[in-house]
């Protein structure tokens, strides 16, 4: 299941078209062979059921007189039918009158005995009934229609119907695999309506991001939900970029000017605020739905569903889940990307001691050794800062889980110069063709089955950074640990702001 979570949109898509179609297949076809054989079953038994009955009418007045050979004759008779494996008629005592058996020929002298290796039925509790391989079926043998006089018993092979049952499997697998080729082909070519726009819609949001160009545009001919997000991206990124060109022609103006614009750039970020709100309570909506209607599906259906239809149930509910973990992971992602930054005097070995007083509490049942100097003296907005080290030290904590001695490292070197801070750990590690894809929004190195967490710390540390000013980079060896490097740039504190 993490695996199907981790898959491209369009490839969800496709397996679950798919599956869908895949399983309603295999029902229809089961239903097939399953009504097929008892279809026949049914003919077999009315078949013999009249057969029998033209036998034991005919062998009455011999059954009455105790006239082997005339019974024996009848029974034989029964052998034109390939099927018949045996056959006898019993009198109304029980005592055998005369068998038939198609794989032991019995002497003419020998009719009346019992032939060895020959079931005879009499006086069961029902008229006709299969087993695996065989159905018998009992006739009463009447005397002028109103006195039992005995009973025929008839044992048919069910070669032919197993035969069936499995040419018409084979049959029906060979339509079950070519459908679902079909279905697979087909849904891999449906897929696209829904996600190459979404794919078009996220690839823009990543220009967007990275080049910060406002002109990028997705173009969509569709009326459906998907249409009307991308209309309203198009449409916020025009103010966007309206605005932000008003800004640019506006620089040398006067002083009201220049603030009438900034409060117009701040209403376009409100309405940014309150477009991301609404995307994300849009996207909700039919995730609550989605998840709301599995979990009514499994109390008020749940005894009608097999299992694999519950455990179907609660892929559906954990997706919907861990979407609505994502949206609410870029809505804090967004809010730090925009929060307002005070330059102040801030020590990170202060802040760290008390990410790790934390860390200890959750992972009580490990020791872990944090080094820090005395003090480490930065400038920088705290609140920020305290965000940026616990998810830092909090990375450290969990990749060195399984070492060990675990050990995490804060501290500070000098380059060029500059201070530059440091989280060192002795975890798993990483592999430095990777390095790139760290600090990118929910790209992870680790399967979520071997750590948990959705890959938006890191890209949140960055943002941080990057808003003080600075630079983070990161070193790694896998199952040696890892260290990440960052720095504040150059700034001043507010009160030496207010002085100047």
């Amino acid at each position: 299941m993490r695996a199907f979570k981790d898959m491209p949109i369009k490839h969800q898509l496709t397996v679950i078209i798919f599956v869908i179609s895949f399983v309603s297949l295999w029902i229809a076809c089961t239903a097939f062979v399953v009504y097929d054989r008892s279809a026949y079953k049914k003919n077999m038994v009315h078949e013999f059921t009249v057969l029998a009955r033209i036998v034991a009418s005919r062998s009455a007045t011999a059954v009455a007189y105790k006239d082997p050979y005339q019974v024996r004759q009848n029974l034989d008779s029964l052998g034109a039918n390939a099927s018949v494996i045996s056959s006898c008629i019993t009198d109304e005592y029980g005592d055998v009158v005369a068998m038939y058996s198609r794989q032991h020929a019995q002497p003419i002298e020998q009719t009346g005995q019992e032939l060895e290796g020959v079931e005879c039925l009499s006086n069961q509790p029902f008229i006709s009934r299969f087993t695996s391989q065989h159905l018998d079926l009992l006739q009463p043998v009447m005397w002028e229609e109103s006195q039992k006089i005995g009973e025929l018993h008839i044992r048919v092979d069910l070669g032919v119907l197993n035969k069936r049952f499995k040419v018409f499997s084979v049959v029906m697998l060979m339509i079950l695999l070519l459908a679902s080729f079909i279905a697979v082909i087909l849904s891999s070519k449906i897929q696209a309506i829904i996600s190459v726009p979404l794919l078009s819609l996220i690839d823009m949001a990543d220009k967007i991001t990275t080049n910060k160009d406002y002109s990028i545009r997705t173009q969509l001919d569709r009326e459906d939900e998907i249409g009307r997000l991308v209309n309203a991206f198009n449409t916020m990124l025009d103010t966007i970029e309206e605005q932000n060109r008003a800004l640019l022609e506006a620089k040398e103006n006067l002083q009201d000017e220049v603030e009438a614009r900034t409060a117009e750039l701040k209403n376009i970020n409100r309405e940014l605020e309150a477009f991301t709100y609404s995307v994300s309570h849009d996207l909700r909506s039919p995730l609550r739905s989605i998840d709301g209607f599995g979990a009514a599906l499994l109390e008020d259906c749940g005894e009608q569903l097999d299992e694999t239809g519950k455990d179907y149930l609660g892929r559906m509910r954990s997706a919907s889940q861990r979407m609505g973990k994502l949206i609410d992971s870029l809505l804090y992602l967004s809010r730090v990307s925009r929060q307002e930054v005070h330059f102040r005097a801030v020590d990170l070995v202060e802040i760290g001691n008390e990410v790790v007083d934390g860390l200890h509490e959750q992972y009580s049942e490990k020791k872990y050794e944090f080094v820090c100097p005395k003090n480490l003296v930065c400038f920088g907005d705290r609140a920020l800062l305290f965000i940026a080290l616990q998810n830092l030290i909090s990375n450290a904590w969990k990749y060195s889980a399984n070492t060990i001695q675990p050990r995490v490292e804060l501290g500070m070197v000098e380059r060029n110069g500059e201070q530059v801070f440091f989280v060192r750990d002795n975890g798993v590690g990483f592999d430095m063709k990777y390095v790139d894809k760290l600090f990118a929004p929910f790209q992870r190195l680790h399967g979520p089955d071997d750590f948990e967490g959705l890959g938006i710390g890191l890209a949140t540390v960055a943002r941080i950074v990057h808003r003080h000013g600075g630079e983070i980079w990161a070193e790694g060896i896998p199952g040696s640990g890892a260290v990440f490097y960052f720095t504040l740039g150059m700034y001043k504190t507010d009160d030496e702001r207010e002085q100047v």
